[in-house]
């Protein structure tokens, strides 16, 4: 099945994506294995608990502002497929007319040629000339007629190759303006769903940061988040290498389709 650069871009997003969602369900549930294994120390339970509700009310905003940001990344995909439904619609009735006023062009130039022949016959038929004189004569005649035929049909596709190929190029700017569109809200899309996740980070670093002070006195705690650190960095560091690895497989696909092209 033959793939657009709209397919591609697609697809890349929804992959980048869903590696970010399964990145985010890796560290949650690390976390919540952090969490356990603090909550075991004595004297953490409080102080986890503070952190907690920091980090969720950090989390429901960040999902709040996500759940924004792909509901309007979909509404504006969607008003972008409209419009160029829309303008496919008119680029269609628009060339319809156009065929319409071809044929229309093409019967009326093989009328005014049959009408032609059809008294040059009677004119031949009405002359002195000999019998054999007119049977040359209603052959010019005819050939002539087949002249004009020709000539009207020749007129008539080549409108409509015309139409076609104007058609063709009117279709290709409707669907480059779908993806220029769409492209440019992706690009808004990402730029908010970044910013919303330094804010995110930003206040867990914080709320983070406010934790490992307070746990500083608690036995055990500095065990337990070194083992929280290395599994963590382990866990980014698989996610940057499968978001590498889309790219380049996106850059690859755009290079055939390019090739192809």
């Amino acid at each position: 099945m033959a793939r657009t650069l709209s397919d591609l871009s697609s697809q890349l997003f929804r992959d980048v994506q869903a590696n970010h969602a399964a990145t985010v369900r890796l560290l949650d549930a690390l976390e919540e294995a952090r969490r356990e294994a603090l909550s075991a120390l004595p004297g953490a339970a409080v102080i986890l608990q503070k952190w907690s509700d920091a980090a969720a009310d950090a989390a429901a905003g960040r999902d709040q502002a996500v759940a924004r940001i792909e509901r309007e990344l979909a509404e504006a995909q969607d008003k972008a497929g409209e419009r160029r439904r829309a303008a496919l619609a008119q680029v269609a009735e628009r060339f319809r007319q156009a065929d319409e006023k071809a044929a229309a062009a093409r019967e009326r130039a093989e009328e005014d040629a049959r009408q032609d022949y059809e008294v040059d016959l009677a004119a031949i038929a009405a002359g002195n000339a000999d019998p054999g004189r007119k049977v040359i004569a209603r052959s010019d005649a005819h050939a002539r007629f087949r002249q004009r035929l020709d000539a009207a049909r020749a007129a008539y596709l080549g409108s409509l190759q015309a139409n076609r190929n104007t058609q063709q190029d009117e279709m290709r700017s409707a669907n480059a303006r779908e993806i220029a569109e769409y492209g440019s809200a992706r690009d808004q899309a990402r730029t908010e769903r970044e910013r919303t996740q330094q804010i995110y980070d930003r206040a867990l670093k914080a709320a983070e940061t406010r934790l490992r002070s307070a746990l500083a006195s608690v036995p055990g705690a500095d065990d337990v988040q070194a083992d929280f650190d290395r599994r963590r960095e382990a866990i980014k560091r698989d996610s940057r290498a499968r978001e590498a690895a889309l790219y380049d497989a996106y850059r690859e696909a755009r290079r055939q389709l390019d090739a192809s092209a």
